[in-house]
């Protein structure tokens, strides 16, 4: 009980000095009151760019719901976010049969950030995520959770990228 009591004291102390400690240093958290509209509006201003194919549209409307409100392309963007993603499976787990059990569904996505005022690239990066999934004799079962990956590492994928630009966004905002 004392030891537990020890242990709520020293974390009352220690937080309120580990926070002073990192605003010294020039921390500043990304999503902070005053760093939050400047990134969250920028974000809001991008118009996504995809190949028209079911991954492509997936993970375009992941982006659209992670980087605006109402998941819908701007009006009136600032900037364009072209995607590429390409992806591959894998086999992960082969039976002594040569039957495949489990696969890996591996998403790939290099995408750029061009400033439609200038219409000059901003920022590019990639992102990549990876999904496993179990396979069955059921084609549709196979088809079904192939599927289900795809949405997975999409979601995670635009998540990453909405992340990227926030990061890139916030450091603009300082300059």
């Amino acid at each position: 009980m004392i030891h537990a009591l020890r242990r709520i004291m020293l974390a009352a102390l220690l937080v309120p000095a580990a926070g002073t400690a990192l605003s010294g240093c020039g921390f500043q958290p990304m999503y902070a009151e005053s760093t939050q509209n400047a990134a969250a509006d920028r974000l809001a201003a991008i118009d996504v760019t995809a190949p028209h194919s079911p991954l492509g549209r997936e993970i375009q409307y992941d982006l659209f719901n992670a980087m605006n409100a109402q998941g819908l392309a701007p009006s009136s963007p600032l900037y364009q976010l072209n995607i590429s993603p390409a992806y591959y499976e894998q086999d992960v787990a082969v039976e002594l049969n040569t039957n495949v059990s489990r696969r890996n569904y591996v998403l790939v996505t290099q995408f750029v950030l061009v400033d439609l005022q200038t219409n000059k690239p901003v920022f590019s990066g990639s992102s990549r995520s990876s999904s496993s999934y179990n396979r069955f004799e059921s084609e549709f079962a196979n088809l079904s959770a192939s599927e289900g990956a795809m949405k997975r590492t999409s979601q995670a994928v635009a998540d990453d990228i909405k992340t990227q630009l926030a990061v890139y966004f916030t450091r603009e905002n300082g300059k």
